[in-house]
């Protein structure tokens, strides 16, 4: 007999309780499944409303949307709460000089962005992935040392901008840039956000495949839509 590592699914219970948040049915711990289901875990309403199904829950996306709604606004007086805690402490260690004085002087000097994932559930209280997209270029800077001029400093940032725009995008980088490349020299300089990664897999499904594989010749621009047109203006 050796031990297996099995799955138990979660239920939902029924219990008597005073609800956290007011006129609403769900209790605390079924509101934080549903958060950290959408904002930690990437699964959209829609897709928890048909979970719950059939689970033999019936819960619209527009009750969900409103527990998430209502949620932040509890959410918000233990910010207030924490910003008020960090502004006090702050006010009696400013004048000692250490780390306790360096980390509450820097919560109360960027209260305001710290606030900003309240108003943009898609923005997190940390930058730790900020932070890790930017080890990368520490590393190779340390590699390279100098760019030479102030014109090829311009250019490695406009490069680290496109290659993390590819990653945000679910491009490789590394083919985006060879198409682009490709299709430069024959894109209308007006047309050119169409080329953005953001945008380049919808442009690239309307070039002639035969042509873009091959390494040199021409390509066929294809005719700008409506809301590429908009998407260039705008």
């Amino acid at each position: 007999m050796s031990e297996t590592l099995e799955w138990r699914p979660a239920s939902l219970v029924r219990v008597r309780a005073e609800a956290p948040i007011p006129r609403c049915m769900a209790g605390p711990g079924l509101v934080a499944h549903v958060i950290v289901s959408k904002y930690g875990n990437s699964l959209p309403l829609h897709r928890q409303e048909r979970i719950f199904e059939r689970e033999g829950v019936s819960l619209a996306r527009s009750t969900l949307c409103n527990w998430v709604g209502a949620s932040t606004g509890l959410l918000k007086y233990v910010v207030d709460d924490f910003f008020a805690w960090a502004g006090g402490v702050y006010d009696r260690v400013r004048g000692v000089r250490g780390p306790v004085a360096t980390a509450f002087g820097y919560a109360t000097r960027h209260e305001q962005a710290f606030r900003r994932f309240l108003d943009d559930g898609r923005l997190r209280l940390e930058n730790n992935a900020s932070e890790r997209a930017l080890r990368h270029i520490a590393v190779g800077r340390k590699a390279w040392l100098f760019f030479g001029s102030d014109d090829h400093a311009h250019a490695g940032a406009n490069l680290f901008s496109l290659i993390a725009s590819c990653k945000l995008h679910g491009l490789d980088a590394e083919t985006y840039l060879a198409e682009i490349i490709r299709v430069v020299p024959y894109w209308p300089r007006d047309r050119y956000l169409e080329l953005a990664p953001k945008y380049w897999a919808a442009t690239r499904a309307r070039l002639d495949s035969a042509e873009l594989e091959r390494p040199i010749g021409h390509v066929t621009v294809p005719a700008a839509t409506s809301a590429e047109q908009q998407a260039t203006t705008g």
